[in-house]
């Protein structure tokens, strides 16, 4: 089961339907977590730590099995972390008109549009930059759990940041 868990466990719970529609696909483990994450961005509820979560899984689910992405960091979090700063620091860099490496050329071309296209089909608007600046770092800074009590309380941002 790739999607629809939460309605399939609502069906089991609370009706006595014992048929339901559904749709057979094949898909490997990486187009089962692309859908995964754009199912879970489509959900009302997300906690603010959830939605932060499900942004970097989707990011990531995106981007991995590219040699370069896949060794910036073991985690779907460092990954995303170390390539937005790498983004980030580019973008300055160029701002600033300073001499910028060829490597960080070729990592701003391979990258830039692919993750501005990810935000750009996000349910809700929103700009990598500020994502990388001030979500992802809620994220980073939160503790096991602070991220459980986060969501089970559905803390704001605001509330995270002074748990964390």
């Amino acid at each position: 089961l790739i999607c629809g868990e939460r309605r399939l466990r609502a069906i089991r719970e609370y009706t006595d339907i014992r048929l339901i529609l559904s749709r057979v696909i094949e898909a490997n483990d990486l187009e089962a977590r692309r859908m995964c994450a754009a199912e879970n961005m489509q959900r009302e509820n997300l906690s603010v730590i959830e939605t932060i979560e499900t942004i970097v899984d989707l990011v990531d689910s995106e981007l991995c099995g590219d040699n370069v992405y896949d060794n910036m960091g073991d985690s779907a979090m460092l990954r995303v972390r170390n390539l937005f700063a790498k983004l980030d620091s580019i973008r300055r860099s160029r701002i600033r008109e300073s001499d910028i490496s060829q490597e960080s050329i070729y990592l701003s071309h391979k990258f830039m549009g692919q993750v501005e296209n990810i935000f750009k089909n996000l349910p809700k608007s929103l700009k990598w930059r500020s994502f990388y600046e001030n979500d992802l770092q809620i994220l980073m800074d939160t503790s096991e759990e602070v991220r459980i009590a986060a969501i089970d309380h559905d803390l704001n941002r605001s509330q995270v940041g002074k748990a964390g």
